[in-house]
């Protein structure tokens, strides 16, 4: 559909390096994407990949990149707020996520690996998968957790005040857990205050991103790739923001993902460590389900939705349902 223009190369590595980085959208400064980073490196026993820098929105790019009947344009935020739902729009990206995707690709590279897993959550989602569109030899498994972007919002007002309810409903759900339950320290209450207001969290820049951005069409164009990574979803069943149903009903084909993961929470991991041992163990099934090559398209969709306990049989039947009505 598009080039993004990735930076160039100038040597590559002669024998592979492997890591893993973790990238947790709004409101993950790069102290707490360390923290997360270096639990799920240690899960798998491999390397954890340095996260980038906190993210500097003061004269920050807030322009879009809008595709409509195949014509691609750049256009003020204004312009996108009016234009990112509409029907005729088939792509939608922020030019600052883009600018992001470029600079993990650099920094990646960088630390000196050169196959890499991942697990981008929520609003980061949005340059990780513009990232793994343009490198797809950099990338290996890739989770795409609670992940902005991939439905076209019915509104930016209304998917701004989803964005905000998720995140602030997560953070209390995260508070009734004990620490033992969490892989990363509870914040302090003061850190309950807005998410715009978190040094590093992206403020209005990366919430008016999840609110006009829609890239699903880049996963499937991905997933065409001779040498596509694995991929995965993860969705929350309470989440506000990204509904399972709404998701399944935008993926354009079964085998633009592997596998989708739906727990029991509303938006993002939140610290705790059995969510994320779950999505731990997508990645030696994305790994098995490659070996087995051709058998891929033997396993409906429907067959690979994975449901955490307590999940509902009432919530399970309709997704499973919503899978075999749009994928089949």
């Amino acid at each position: 559909m598009t080039e993004l223009n990735a930076p160039s190369l100038d040597s590559s590595p002669s024998e592979e390096s492997k890591g893993i980085i973790f990238a947790g959208g709004h409101g993950y400064p790069a102290s707490r994407n360390q923290i997360a980073g270096q639990y799920i490196a240690d899960k798998l026993s491999i390397e954890s990949v340095r996260p980038l820098p906190d993210i500097i929105t003061r004269g920050a790019d807030s322009s879009y990149t809008i595709a409509t009947r195949g014509i691609f344009k750049t256009v003020k935020r204004s312009e996108a707020i009016r234009e990112a739902s509409h029907p005729s729009t088939e792509l939608s990206f922020s030019n600052f996520q883009k600018a992001r995707a470029h600079e993990m690709i650099s920094s990646i590279e960088a630390q000196g690996f050169n196959s890499v897993d991942a697990i981008f959550q929520s609003a980061d989602a949005l340059n990780g998968l513009l990232a793994v569109h343009e490198r797809s030899d950099l990338f290996r498994n890739v989770v795409l957790a609670y992940p902005a972007g991939i439905i076209k919002q019915p509104s930016p007002l209304k998917a701004t005040g989803s964005v905000f309810k998720s995140i602030f409903r997560g953070r209390r759900v995260k508070h009734q857990r004990t620490t033992e339950e969490l892989f990363e320290i509870p914040p302090s209450k003061r850190s309950l205050r807005a998410p715009s207001m978190q040094k590093g969290s992206g403020g209005f820049v990366t919430a008016a991103a999840a609110a006009l951005s829609y890239q699903a069409p880049l996963l499937h164009e991905l997933r065409q790739q001779s040498n596509a990574p694995n991929v995965s979803l993860v969705v929350g069943i309470d989440d506000w923001m990204i509904r399972p149903a709404r998701i399944i009903e935008s993926l354009a084909h079964p085998d633009d993902i592997d596998f989708m993961l739906v727990t029991d929470t509303p938006h993002g991991i939140k610290g705790r460590k059995d969510v994320i041992d779950e999505i731990v163990s997508l990645f030696p099934l994305m790994e098995q389900r490659q070996h087995d090559g051709t058998a891929q398209s033997m396993t409906s969709f429907a067959d690979r939705i994975i449901f955490s306990q307590g999940i509902s049989d009432e919530a399970r039947a309709d997704i499973i349902t919503a899978a075999q009505k749009h994928l089949f």
